[in-house]
């Protein structure tokens, strides 16, 4: 009898109070567990039920949605998994969550689930890709393609080890590391290492003017004038300082006193004729005559520019100017 009253007096306060201690006799919870030695005497700890994933899978009858929450240890993965335990595939803890078993990963993170990432997040850890993973911001922002090993900014499908498409818009790149500035061009030294360094050309224009012909030949006499630093001219040729694309402007005048031939003025590069015609096929008429004609080449570092006159007609009395202009590097 006595029992008896002990045990409806220990339910009643139960009942009471809704709350049950272990180990303390003021729950502060609706269960509330306190270790019984602190001095590592003995396992102090919760321990789930520990079933295998078999074991888990033979009551699948016995979890549904009353057992929303639930939670075991599951010492071994599943034979042949079931719809509810289809995620049981090693050892761990599993809950229940109304219609299939969930593992409780605490290391879950992006690298091996969807997730979020706060705003202005920080970390001091690393970020590695194996096995052919790729990395891809914002569509193209930056797409890196570690199957084929390229990287591509403003494109997904980077065609070569690294390609940077900006569009229709100008100024794709911008390098600034103390040594850019204008008219500077990018330039590398033997280990690859680029910086802005001046053309060492600059710039350059000869001007030969006022030569004069009234036969045959190379043409000589002119008057000289040079800008910029290096090359030089004389009497009959110009010497061009700078490996690179040039500009050359020829014009000749000329005086028919006879109604009848015609004059050809040709470009000579290191006196051998280049092909390039001033003055062609000249009307056949008396009176002045004015022809001025453009042509871009690329010329080597002391190439010699000058001119040859082939005239039909001996009559005819000819002055003219040719311009050397150094454009830069081709």
């Amino acid at each position: 009898m006595k029992h008896f009253m002990t045990m409806a007096v220990l339910l009643f306060s139960l009942y009471i109070h809704a709350q049950v201690g272990i180990n303390n006799n003021s729950p502060q919870a609706t269960l509330d567990i306190t270790a019984k030695t602190t001095d590592g005497s003995k396992p102090e700890g919760l321990l789930a039920p520990r079933l295998t994933g078999d074991q888990i899978k033979s009551g699948d009858l016995q979890y549904n949605a009353a057992q929303k929450g639930l939670i075991v240890y599951a010492t071994s993965a599943v034979t042949v998994p079931s719809t509810k335990t289809a995620n049981i595939s090693s050892e761990g803890y599993y809950y229940f969550d109304g219609s299939i078993w969930q593992r409780m990963d605490i290391n879950t993170n992006i690298y091996n689930s969807n997730g979020d990432i706060a705003p202005s997040a920080l970390t001091n850890r690393n970020v590695a890709f194996t096995n052919g993973g790729s990395l891809n911001i914002d569509s193209n922002t930056l797409y890196v393609d570690a199957t084929n090993n390229r990287v591509g900014i403003g494109t997904a499908t980077p065609s070569v080890k690294f390609e940077l498409n900006n569009g229709a818009v100008n100024g794709a790149v911008k390098i600034v590391d103390g040594t850019q500035g204008e008219g500077k061009v990018l330039t590398s030294d033997a280990n690859g290492t680029a910086t802005w360094q001046t053309p060492s050309g600059g710039s350059w224009t000869a001007v030969w003017y006022n030569f004069s012909a009234a036969a045959n030949g190379n043409l000589s006499g002119g008057s000289t004038k040079i800008f910029g630093i290096g090359g030089s001219a004389s009497s009959n040729s110009i010497r061009v300082p700078y490996s690179g694309l040039y500009k050359i402007t020829g014009a000749t005048y000329g005086t028919y006193v006879s109604s009848v031939g015609e004059c050809n003025f040709f470009l000579l590069i290191n006196g051998s004729n280049s092909g390039f015609i001033f003055d062609n096929n000249v009307p056949a008429s008396d009176g002045a005559m004015y022809i001025s004609t453009v042509q871009y080449r690329i010329l080597n570092a002391n190439d010699i520019i000058s001119t040859a006159r082939q005239a039909l007609n001996t009559s005819i009395v000819n002055t003219g100017s040719i311009e050397v202009s150094y454009l830069g590097a081709p």
